[in-house]
């Protein structure tokens, strides 16, 4: 407990993204939500011109939303997230609470409506469609070993080292 996790929110999408927007329930006695960034993501390197995002620490029934759309201003230059598996669309930056039993969970649940005006989960495509991707919910485990574990290289945070980690190292760093 007390210790900062960064805990990537991952998206698999067939079609290129114009913006997402994510919601996102929580145990707030349990996780202090300090933030919710897309800093070092593909996101971030295509420079959205519009991203917000909100936390609302309401104890037991928090929740939090980012709202991110790449291309909204003229001249329209098409920027997309190309298609792709497990993109990180953001990390969400917090602490557990200090004081909890080994073996306590809680659940990172995604959700719809939270906010007002009302944010949805969605993906937007191209053509101006939204679409609703398919949830896995995530579980926060209070142990005594670290249950992701850091693979050196993998920038992509898919368990394994291979050439699409250089590529991304390579668009971040230079593109």
């Amino acid at each position: 407990g007390g210790q900062p996790v960064f805990h990537p929110v991952l998206g698999t999408h067939t079609d290129p993204l114009q913006g997402y927007q994510i919601g996102v329930e929580y145990d707030g006695t349990f996780l202090n939500m300090n933030e919710v960034s897309i800093s070092g993501t593909q996101a971030a390197q295509l420079s959205p011109e519009f991203i917000i995002s909100n936390i609302f620490d309401d104890g037991a029934e928090s929740s939090l939303y980012l709202a991110v759309i790449f291309d909204t201003l003229p001249p329209f230059d098409g920027r997309t997230v190309p298609p792709g598996i497990n993109h990180t669309l953001c990390t969400l930056n917090y602490n557990v609470a200090m004081g909890l039993p080994l073996g306590s969970s809680t659940e990172l649940r995604f959700a719809n409506g939270i906010g007002f005006p009302p944010i949805n989960t969605i993906y937007a495509i191209d053509g101006g469609f939204a679409m609703e991707p398919y949830f896995i919910h995530g579980t926060v485990l209070v142990s005594e070993q670290p249950q992701f574990l850091f693979v050196r290289g993998d920038a992509t945070y898919d368990q394994s080292v291979n050439i699409a980690d250089s590529i991304f190292m390579l668009d971040y760093l230079f593109i």
